[in-house]
């Protein structure tokens, strides 16, 4: 066996006692901060994730009129808070709710008369509203959505096409 000059431990095995108690007070202090750092982050990409999953059901929502549009030549009409519009629900997806976790939608449409329609450039307006009582949510919706025409207050936005 070769010598070492250190030794293998510090102090025999009956002298160790195990951990004292400032290092677990450290060691509590430590874990603490990490946890008032680490939960608001996770809460936050949490709500943005949200914020993504209602963008994404708009897209299917706006796919899905379009579609509609495509094939009656005309858009749906206007729908209760979580009521999927009548003409539009063959053309979502199974089971596709208007509502996500707390949040819940809404589609209105308006068609111009054909007069006024030339002169303001467009003939339609669309419509999509999500209310849900979490502001943070709506924050987030409003900042993700990428388009022009977003309007929001703490518990609602609303978002406008005009084709």
């Amino acid at each position: 066996m070769i010598d070492s000059p250190f030794p293998r431990r510090m102090f025999p095995r009956s002298q160790q006692r195990g951990v004292s108690l400032v290092e677990l007070a450290l060691v509590l202090v430590v874990v603490g901060i990490l946890l008032t750092i680490a939960v608001p982050a996770y809460r936050s990409a949490q709500t943005h994730a949200d914020g993504a999953a209602i963008i994404a059901d708009f897209n299917v929502i706006r796919t899905a009129a379009f579609d509609c549009y495509s094939d009656r030549g005309r858009f749906p009409h206007r729908a209760d808070w979580g009521a999927v519009p009548g003409e539009m629900d063959r053309y979502l997806p199974g089971e596709f709710d208007f509502a996500y976790k707390d949040a819940t939608y809404r589609w209105w449409s308006w068609s111009m008369h054909p007069s006024l329609a030339w002169r303001l450039s467009f003939a339609h307006i669309l419509i999509f509203q999500v209310k849900s009582p979490t502001p943070e949510l709506m924050a987030s919706v409003r900042d993700l959505y990428p388009g022009r025409y977003v309007y929001a207050s703490p518990g609602l936005v609303t978002i406008v096409l005009y084709i």
